[in-house]
């Protein structure tokens, strides 16, 4: 009976661990504060478009949420429904923000803001603060 039982401990821990990417992505919970550094005349237009990305420990992205016309400061939440890639999902990921009007990751279009720091927490983590702090 105990050796069953250490068999399927066994078989339990081993499972975790290879599905544990899976399991980051499952129970992904970060609420986030966003902020903007600017005056509101400069950033405020019609059908502006928040997109927060989500990368693991190697740089990979691995989710993005998007926002149509934020208002800030914006209290919104990373969380599984985010996440596009799930297998790839590490216990540490990075956040960053950036607004455009295209709605495109990375354009750097101009009148654009992004985060010039990222925010690096654990896929499980309290409330984290998203500055947007540059302007192109």
């Amino acid at each position: 009976m105990a050796k069953k039982f250490l068999l399927i401990m066994i078989a339990a821990a081993a499972l975790v661990l290879y599905k544990k990417n899976d399991i980051f992505s499952f129970v992904l919970s970060v609420p986030l504060e966003i902020s903007i550094s600017a005056p509101a005349q400069e950033y405020f237009a019609p059908n502006n478009i928040l997109l927060i990305s989500v990368k693991n420990e190697k740089g990979v992205p691995v989710g993005l949420k998007k926002v149509i016309d934020p208002v800030f400061p914006l209290k919104t939440k990373i969380s599984r429904s985010d996440i596009f890639l799930p297998g790839l999902t590490t216990g540490r990921i990075e956040i960053s923000g950036e607004m455009n009007m295209s709605g495109m990751v990375g354009s750097k279009e101009k009148g654009s803001f992004y985060s010039s720091k990222p925010v690096k927490t654990f896929f499980l983590s309290s409330e984290k603060k998203i500055d947007m702090d540059s302007k192109n």
